[in-house]
């Protein structure tokens, strides 16, 4: 095993379950030798033991350990999906000068293929690589920003021996404190974007593949957007942005993978039995489309028989609500054989008893109908308070 991959991810007692889980997705899909660069903030030695226990059973990683002092960080801002280690990156290159280039990953990423070819991407006159966000667009017309892409968090390639060389981390702290209101739109990667971004290679998607939720969409360029479904099929690493796969309001499609690393992990993580009963339901509903497929041929002469019936019980009770308040004229206009007269200031209309046993079915399924388009608007707008609300703990 002659190649060797450097990478890095910052952690702390939030989020270290998910950083053993990226860095095991990392490991089991490495034909490289990994070695792997750990900062992190307030671990426990218990905390920590799980990654020196995973450096024992893999033979291809070594793992370097560094604490970093929390409070130099305190000072900027740390909000909804801004983990206050996410600033970490920005010391990396002077903190270890033995390192010329690394692959800083976050911990909301799966690797699903080796990182050698990333690792190896050419940096010569660049900062660093990364991916551009698939709405960057937003990012740049708020900031005002006239760089051509507003690059993604989670995957940085860093040319640390430029960082040293151009002394990018004390032109990035010091633009920090002079823009405060930069910083506090979105977190570090607002100052990378700003400060670095026309020093930035741009990465192919598939090194970062995310997908839009909520009301976001990807709004790629179309020169890009061909990349980005290519990246669909075949991404090499995810980036679970948005409501994280532990949440039941995560719809992101590639989630199942996820869970098959943290199934993989030595943590009790607590949705994933809600995560197995989820999966159990599917599987059923497979098995009960298979048999309605088998019932189906047997039924379905009857189905005009089925479809009368069913509309001839509406009014008798099946549908809640508007059925008590229609079961009345029912009785009286088509069984009892009355007939609906109407006079209005000198107008007059009649209904006879055959028109009503069609108006009132009709009536009914439209009304039963509205109240359909009601539930699913209170439940569209549920999903999207939830949806909201998850931001601000994943």
């Amino acid at each position: 095993m002659s190649n060797k991959i450097i990478v890095a991810f910052s952690t702390d007692n939030t989020i270290f379950k998910r950083t053993y889980i990226s860095l095991l997705s990392v490991l089991n899909n490495s034909k490289s030798f990994v070695e792997c660069y750990i900062l992190y903030s307030g671990l426990t030695d218990f905390e920590l033991k799980f990654f020196r226990d995973l450096e024992k059973r893999h033979s291809n990683l070594k793992i370097h350990f560094k604490q970093f002092e929390s409070s130099i960080v305190t000072k900027y801002p740390v909000f909804n999906y801004i983990n206050m280690t996410y600033w970490f990156k920005f010391w990396f290159a002077d903190m270890f000068p033995e390192v010329d280039k690394v692959l800083y990953l976050d911990e909301t990423i799966i690797a699903q293929d080796d990182l050698f070819e990333l690792y190896s991407t050419n940096l010569d006159g660049f900062y660093m690589a990364a991916v551009a966000s698939p709405w960057g667009n937003i990012q740049l017309e708020n900031l005002n920003l006239e760089n051509k892409y507003y690059f993604a968090r989670r995957v940085f390639l860093i040319n640390c021996q430029k960082w040293r060389v151009n002394k990018v981390l004390d032109n990035l702290i010091s633009n920090c404190l002079k823009s405060s209101s930069l910083v506090t739109s979105d977190g570090e990667l607002a100052i990378i974007n700003k400060f670095l971004g026309n020093k930035i290679y741009r990465l192919d998607c598939k090194y970062n593949y995310m997908e839009p939720w909520g009301n976001i969409k990807v709004q790629y360029p179309p020169t890009v957007m061909a990349e980005y479904y290519k990246a669909k099929n075949q991404p090499v690493i995810i980036n679970f942005v948005g409501p994280f796969p532990e949440y039941s309001t995560c719809y992101h499609s590639k989630k199942r993978i996820w869970w098959e690393y943290a199934k993989k992990s030595p943590f009790k993580i607590k949705e994933l039995q809600s995560y197995k009963l989820s999966a159990t339901s599917a599987q059923n509903s497979f098995k009960y489309s298979w048999l309605l497929s088998r019932v189906f041929p047997y039924i379905k002469p009857y189905l005009p028989r089925i479809v009368l019936g069913f509309l001839m019980a509406i009014p008798l009770g099946l549908l809640d609500g508007v059925t008590a308040f229609a079961l009345k004229p029912y009785m009286d206009y088509v069984i009892g054989g009355k007939t609906f007269a109407l006079d209005w200031h000198g107008i007059s209309f009649s209904i006879s008893s055959l028109q009503m046993a069609f108006i009132l079915p009709i009536g009914v399924i439209l009304f039963a109908a509205f109240q359909g388009v009601l539930r699913y608007l209170n439940e569209f707008f549920f999903f999207k308070i939830e949806t909201f609300l998850a931001l601000f703990v994943i």
